[in-house]
């Protein structure tokens, strides 16, 4: 079995350090200005990290649907990633992402972010998965309801396609 994530590649953590990844997903509107703020934020509150979610909708979702809708303007250009990444950079934290599809994980990889965030949406979505897995970068995936043999079959591709890194996350799919 591959080694887990390991973190401290990345940061210089202490052995009792969690690493504390601030989520902004889509929160700021699309709006580059309120996206800055927020990483400031986190940055101030002392997060290691913050995680945006990057969705080409024309990709991902079928043009007048809800999901269409929902993501079309919550899209920051190329030229707003890139100045992000710096502001977060320049604050000591690391900025990286979810795609939402092939696009955005290749924006994500032109961009060159640190760690591959996979959401328990797309944690069977196994050439997405691949590709992310042979990026070089860590990857950080979210199990939701997924079932033990899912999960198992899930960490059999990202070793197999020799990921760098690999940090499974139990998260609540459903809630209360």
């Amino acid at each position: 079995m591959k080694k887990l994530i390991d973190i401290p590649s990345i940061f210089t953590l202490s052995n009792n350090h969690v690493f504390t990844i601030a989520e902004i997903g889509i929160n700021h509107g699309g709006s580059f200005d309120l996206c800055a703020k927020m990483v400031e934020a986190a940055a101030n509150s002392g997060a290691d990290s913050v995680k945006l979610q990057i969705v080409d909708p024309k990709s991902s979702y079928v043009e007048g649907t809800t999901s269409y809708k929902e993501f079309s303007n919550k899209v920051l250009s190329e030229e707003e990633l890139i100045s992000l990444m710096k502001l977060a950079d320049d604050l000591g934290i690391l900025l990286f992402s979810t795609p939402g599809d092939f696009e955005s994980l290749d924006l994500m990889l032109r961009l060159k972010m640190g760690i591959i965030k996979i959401s328990s949406g797309l944690m069977s979505n196994f050439p997405l998965i691949e590709k992310a897995s042979k990026s070089g970068l860590p990857l950080i995936i979210s199990t939701g309801m997924a079932l033990e043999q899912e999960i198992d079959k899930l960490v059999e591709s990202v070793v197999s396609n020799n990921a760098s890194g690999l940090a499974l996350l139990k998260c609540t799919a459903l809630y209360p």
